[in-house]
């Protein structure tokens, strides 16, 4: 382990960009990384402010990509940056992200990985030959409640999988908003700088990449319808697919930008013989499980205190140490049981995080409401 933060450079992410400030601020909210050097913009200008903004030096504001790479190798190993954050339209991916691999440092990319399948193969090639790291910035996989689906299903939890449903839905470019400038809809609706994907490369990646992710399983055939709703666009704002994944899992993913009202809606499904997994990034500390013989489960994810989303019950902040659980089953739980005999609740440790699983009977009803529980 390094002792000491590590260094990061950045291109791209200068002026209005939106992506660009997101990359620096999750780099930084661990107190582990610091921003040392970059070109932020192709305007020099730009970089120089943006630069200045995020507290960088002077001369380690570069104007293009190449000297940057160039001038950052020949510095001493304890000043140069040891890894590159490029968060550039898609266009200009590759070139970058293959340079700074052949100068020896490691890469953090936006998705989609490039412009082109012919120059993912090609940066594919290149991290091999190198074997330096290329991370691929798919954030959701990140989640807590994702990752524990993810043992779940690896541990044989839902038995063998049948079913994906994942949707991500957006409404952001229900209209034609790119010709009316000073937003991020420019690039991303031109083919010319996106690729030949639209909604499918900015949003569908995200849940096509969620259901591998989760399900330990590879898409290996589709069948993909992509639409342009916003009349004049070049490019789809809309794709709904069939998928087989391996080992014969089906699958739906729909993703959509035109979906009027909607603004970062990420919902995954999953279905296997034993039972079913049901999870929505609006409300990401909370995980449905369901069975075929006894009442859903709501795992709630604590990492602040435990939110239990009933009517019933308004709030329960309960601040849980390892050594506090027998406590909580000796003293708190035979009252509750005693108050309300359809709610039954248990405390169980999986194996990626600690939860607190609430189980409802199906005889719950609007006369049981009147208990409340204070943290």
């Amino acid at each position: 382990m390094i002792d000491r933060k590590l260094r990061m450079g950045m291109i791209g992410g200068g002026g209005s960009a939106m992506i660009g400030p997101i990359h620096l601020r999750a780099a930084l909210m661990e107190n582990d990384i610091e921003l040392v050097c970059g070109c932020f913009s192709r305007n020099y200008q730009t970089s120089l402010d943006t630069g200045k903004k995020w507290h960088v030096a002077e001369n380690r504001i570069y104007r293009d990509y190449k000297e940057m790479l160039e001038k950052e190798a020949l510095l001493p190993k304890e000043e140069r940056m040891d890894f590159v954050s490029i968060v550039t339209p898609n266009k200009y991916h590759y070139e970058p992200a293959a340079l700074a691999l052949d100068k020896g440092f490691d890469v953090v990319l936006d998705k989609p990985m490039t412009f082109s399948l012919e120059e993912a193969l090609k940066l594919q090639e290149k991290v091999e030959k190198t074997g330096r790291i290329l991370a691929l910035t798919h954030t959701y996989s990140a989640y807590p409640a994702v990752k524990e689906m993810k043992s779940r299903i690896a541990a044989g939890q839902l038995g063998k999988l049948r079913r994906v449903y994942v949707e991500y839905t957006q409404g952001w470019l229900s209209k034609r908003i790119e010709l009316e400038g000073g937003n991020n809809a420019g690039w991303r609706t031109d083919p010319k700088l996106s690729g030949k994907g639209g909604c499918v490369g900015d949003i569908g990646t995200h849940a096509w990449h969620l259901s591998e992710y989760i399900t330990g399983e590879k898409v290996v055939e589709l069948c993909a319808e992509l639409n342009t709703f916003a009349e004049g666009r070049p490019i789809d704002d809309d794709i709904a697919a069939l998928l087989r994944y391996t080992n014969g899992v089906h699958g739906v993913l729909h993703a959509t930008q035109i979906a009027v009202g909607e603004e970062n809606r990420l919902d995954i499904r999953i279905y296997g013989e034993k039972g079913g997994f049901e999870w929505h990034q609006h409300d990401p500390n909370t995980l449905l499980v369901k069975w075929p013989d006894r009442p859903v489960e709501i795992v709630v994810i604590w990492l602040i205190g435990i939110r239990v989303p009933l009517v019933a019950i308004r709030k329960v902040i309960l601040k849980l140490s390892r050594t506090s659980i027998a406590t909580l089953r000796r003293r708190f739980l035979p009252k509750w049981r005693t108050r309300n005999r359809n709610l039954n609740i248990w405390i169980s440790r999986p194996s990626m995080t600690e939860c607190v699983a609430f189980s409802l009977s199906r005889r719950w009803s609007l006369q049981d409401t009147a208990m409340k529980v204070n943290g």
